[in-house]
């Protein structure tokens, strides 16, 4: 079960990150000489559970 956790955690974490981006270009749009930020959509070490 707590893996099962984790991979979901993890999923919303990085949709929630895409989200933050989206947004961050949506407010700058209209900024002369902005650039949007590359996620980098790595994955983390899964961690243990005893």
């Amino acid at each position: 079960m707590p893996g099962g956790i984790y991979v979901a955690l993890s999923g919303l974490r990085h949709h929630a990150e895409q989200l933050d981006q989206l947004a961050s270009d949506i407010a700058n749009a209209s900024t002369s000489g902005y650039k949007t930020e590359q996620s980098s959509g790595v994955a983390s070490e899964r961690p243990t559970f005893s």
